[in-house]
């Protein structure tokens, strides 16, 4: 039986990640999407490909796919997200109204920051998560690496915050340029509690995901998560009291593909101020402990090749 010293001595290797970039229908302008959405139609649906696959006419319709598709996809590698969007089909996105699929290319999940001996991947609910995971899985093992397994497990816990529409009014959202001027609107209304999943709802579910991985057998987990909770989790992990709202200046880190890894000890505990700042009891961390931080937990940015 391990002893108390033997118990907090041991380390998990803990990956949060955002899941890669999302189809490119839903993602680029609308001019764009219709021109896509109807040349495919024309090209599968009024049979096209079957009957005319040789002739002229089909040849210049596919130049003219592959065209549009090279448009969108350069509209995915740009460092935009979600900026193209009107008020009402961001706010789809941000009430989990629609749930698109992970893009087939330029998905920007890199494998250089990951380290390969992964146990396990957990995922969060959503279609893009899902996909990331078994993507990371099959690129994992095509390079000789272990084959981790993929577990739905701690899907409520990874999902993304759930967001009600009064965090953000379509006024301020264009008084304030759409998303880039917004985020940190919706940022402040969650910390503040006004939301439907209040920031301490948030912190809860942090709180339950901490303690499911200090009880892990696994040693090298990998989780796929969403943009606006990965803030949180960085915030908590990384073990910093600072203004949640100044989050917004590290999107680079969160952005698709992207996150951070740490070295978590089973005798972690997040720090007693920000514990105490959302009003919960503070939980003392020992004097070894607090000295030597970097033994307990370590951030490292996934940041693509």
């Amino acid at each position: 039986m391990k002893n108390r010293t033997e118990e907090s001595s041991v380390c998990k290797n803990i990956i949060f990640m955002r899941h890669g970039r999302i189809e490119f229908s839903y993602h680029s302008v609308k001019v764009f999407i219709t021109i896509h959405m109807f040349l495919n139609f024309y090209k599968y649906n009024l049979g096209m490909e079957k009957f005319f696959g040789n002739t002229m006419i089909y040849k210049i319709f596919s130049r003219l796919i592959n065209y549009f598709r090279k448009k969108l996809y350069m509209a995915i590698d740009s460092n935009s997200d979600y900026t193209d969007f009107s008020y009402q089909q961001f706010m789809a996105f941000l009430l989990n109204e629609v749930d698109p699929p992970l893009s087939t290319k330029h998905n920007g999940i890199k494998l250089q920051g990951i380290p390969k001996q992964i146990d396990v991947i957990y995922h969060s609910p959503a279609k893009r998560s899902i996909q990331t995971a078994a993507l990371i899985q099959e690129r994992l093992a095509r390079m000789g690496h272990k084959r981790p397994r993929v577990s739905s497990d701690l899907q409520k816990v990874l999902a993304e915050v759930q967001f009600s529409k009064e965090v953000l009014s379509e006024k301020e959202f264009k008084k304030n340029g759409g998303l880039r001027g917004c985020r940190a609107i919706i940022l402040r209304k969650w910390y503040d509690g006004k939301n439907i999943e209040t920031f301490q709802d948030s912190i809860e579910r942090v709180e339950k995901l901490c303690n499911f991985l200090k009880n892990s057998d696994d040693e090298n987990i990998l989780l796929i998560t969403h943009g606006w909770y990965i803030r949180l989790l960085f915030m908590y992990f990384k073990n910093e009291k600072k203004d949640f709202v100044n989050l917004t200046s590290k999107d680079g880190m969160f952005k698709y593909g992207q996150g951070f890894w740490i070295r978590l000890t089973n005798s972690f505990s997040p720090d007693p101020s920000f514990i105490g700042n959302m009003n919960c009891e503070a939980v003392a961390r020992p004097e070894s402990e607090s000295t030597s931080k970097d033994d307990n937990i370590r951030e490292q940015h996934l940041t693509p090749a």
